[in-house]
């Protein structure tokens, strides 16, 4: 019986519907912008660099800060950063200029019951981080993880990292701790042994950052208390004088970033009913000295391009005097006096050590916010970009600027950052004429 051209119309609007609907997801799909990609990362196989960062919980002025101030310095490469759901658009309109991921935390695909870790708001950062890491595919690529509510930048973060052999830098080879000897065989199944064992090279390494020298194991409650939760009692005395290291910042290849997270919820996994909110500094420290990251460089505070500032320096004012030029913080070399200047000087206590700002600026500042100044903007250039002086008569001097535009910010971007860079870089360059001379007269 033949179909009337009446009932033929249904099946005709269907058919066109349909085809509208695949045109718009078509369409949608295509101008959707990176930074507000919802699904799993593009898989990104050439050699980048990338800065890595979880703000969800936080007001948007934590991710407007710490992603302005790292673009403002001139860092060109990616960022990637965990944020609660309702701050992605926002935060892409502000910074679509830029190679800037922002990811809703609802929709992020690993979770740390996957690893069989129970849920603690700290702790996911580890399978965010380890999801990252997993999607830039080449392995030598750069990756920087750091907290975001209390780092800012100054310069880009892995310049230093993408001059060579960072272990042979001539002011570099004295001024790390000594690699931890690894244990004695690899175990079948210990994936981050047999990958490191015998290679552990510059370009296959994990960076890590001294709290401060003057803090041990032995003389931080927190510290000292992970350590035997974690680890044991016979294990923790054996390192109470040993240098605490940071977990808010940690800079590797991203092969090795993989490899030290995957072992990190590994180790969590044993420990599951031990957990507590906020201790996988804990587990940074005791696996490092294990010497189960034997691929681990660790810098001490005021060397590498990223300073914690922690402990806070008797009087403020000293550190302002000594670490602050023109608005910008720098670093200080320990310089190391020897008999015979033609050898390669070695650490050993009859060496003389003396330490001198260099005027280098550093890249990163973690935990500025325990410089509790009147004002915490008034010692940093970069930091007053991102504040804003209080019109009202209550409450602090400063409030955080919120950006409203990416507008607004190519403002900022090309007139107060363009001028932070030219005084930054004019100091850098008389860093490298001071140290040209010192060693000349070495």
């Amino acid at each position: 019986m033949p179909i009337s051209s009446r009932s033929k119309r249904p099946v005709v609007l269907v058919i066109i519907g349909l085809s509208l609907v695949a045109f718009l997801t078509l369409i949608l799909r295509i101008d959707t912008p990176i930074s507000e990609h919802h699904g799993p990362l593009p898989r990104i196989e050439s050699k980048e660099k990338v800065v890595v960062t979880a703000a969800f919980g936080y007001d948007l002025d934590v991710m407007s800060r710490f992603a302005g101030s790292l673009f403002c310095s001139g860092y060109n490469g990616y960022l990637v950063a965990a944020v609660d759901d309702h701050q992605v658009h926002e935060l892409h309109n502000i910074f679509k200029e830029f190679k800037a991921i922002f990811l809703p935390i609802s929709k992020l695909p690993y979770r740390l019951q996957q690893f069989g870790v129970r849920d603690a708001m700290r702790y996911r950062r580890y399978p965010f981080l380890l999801y990252v890491a997993e999607s830039f595919t080449n392995p030598q690529s750069l990756l920087l993880y750091a907290d975001s509510r209390d780092v800012f930048f100054q310069d880009d973060p892995f310049e230093l990292f993408l001059q060579g052999d960072i272990e042979s830098h001539p002011l570099l080879t004295e001024l790390v701790l000594p690699r931890i000897p690894r244990e004695a065989e690899p175990r079948q199944g210990d994936r981050f042994l047999e990958t490191w064992f015998g290679k552990a090279t510059p370009t296959e390494s994990l960076y890590l950052y001294l709290h401060a020298e003057g803090i041990r194991i032995g003389t931080s409650w927190y510290n000292k208390h992970w350590l035997e939760r974690y680890f044991g009692k016979d294990f923790q005395e054996s390192v109470l004088d040993k240098p605490v290291i940071n977990s808010g910042v940690v800079v590797g290849t991203t092969s090795a970033i993989v490899t030290w997270v995957r072992l990190t919820l590994s180790t969590m996994k044993s420990q599951n009913d031990l957990l507590e909110g906020n201790g996988d500094q804990g587990f940074l420290n005791g696996l490092y000295y294990q010497g189960k990251l034997p691929y681990a460089v660790v810098f001490r505070q005021f060397n590498g391009p990223i300073l914690t500032l922690n402990p806070l320096p008797p009087k403020h004012e000293d550190f302002l005097k000594e670490h602050v030029i023109e608005g910008i913080v720098v670093k200080k070399t320990r310089h190391l006096h020897v008999n015979n200047p033609t050898e390669q000087p070695k650490v050993s206590p009859s060496i003389q050590e003396t330490y001198l700002s260099t005027g280098e600026p550093l890249a990163v500042i973690h935990m500025w916010d325990r410089l509790k100044l009147e004002s915490q903007v008034a010692w940093s250039s970069m930091l007053s970009l991102f504040y804003t002086e209080n019109t009202q008569n209550e409450g602090a001097r400063y409030v955080p600027t919120i950006f409203s535009s990416s507008l607004q910010f190519r403002a900022l971007l090309h007139n107060q950052c363009l001028t932070f860079r030219r005084a930054r870089d004019t100091l850098k360059s008389t860093y490298v004429k001071q140290y040209n001379f010192h060693r000349v007269h070495t």
